[in-house]
């Protein structure tokens, strides 16, 4: 039953989160111009949300901050976005990832050292069969999110976590 619970209020979050996303907010995942993002903006989208963090399984095992990140930061704030969200794709499922606590660390800690302005960071649940990400089963899975979730909840940072449906199969 407790879970049912968790499940339905995870659901409602994350249709709220899509729904947001479809009606004034983008989400951008490589390099963005100031001149794009004013122009998203101009077109009304209110909310931007721009990686910070991704699982690198191809090139930095373990996971690493997006090498955009910083940039799309900066022209997000040139281009008139005065809210802007974060999201990280963790790194979960292989022997290099990073524990959740050291990659949550390693993104507020660059957010902290740029002095950035963040509204909401987003931990993205995104199954992808190629990276073995959230490929542990259901019961480490959770105890993996679980372990987001606290380290998350320790930086006093507003978070959410976000995903589609099917994806809950898996955790």
């Amino acid at each position: 039953m407790k879970l049912l619970f968790i499940v339905l209020v995870i659901l409602i979050i994350v249709n709220s989160i899509f729904a947001l996303l479809v009606v004034n907010n983008y989400a951008y995942t490589t390099f963005i111009t100031s001149d794009a993002f004013n122009c998203t903006r101009t077109l009304g989208f209110e909310r931007v949300i721009i990686r910070g963090y991704f699982e690198a399984y191809d090139r930095d095992p373990g996971g690493a901050i997006d090498s955009n990140f910083l940039r799309n930061y900066n022209n997000a704030k040139n281009g008139g976005y005065t809210y802007i969200d974060v999201y990280m794709s963790p790194c979960t499922g292989r022997a290099t990832c990073k524990a959740p606590l050291q990659q949550i660390n390693d993104l507020t800690q660059f957010i902290n050292a740029n002095e950035m302005i963040i509204k909401t960071i987003w931990l993205w649940i995104d199954i992808d069969p190629d990276s073995g990400n959230w490929d542990l089963g259901p019961t480490k899975n959770r105890q993996i999110l679980n372990e987001f979730h606290t380290a998350w909840k320790s930086t006093g940072l507003e978070f959410g976590i976000y995903t589609v449906c099917n994806f809950y199969l898996y955790i």
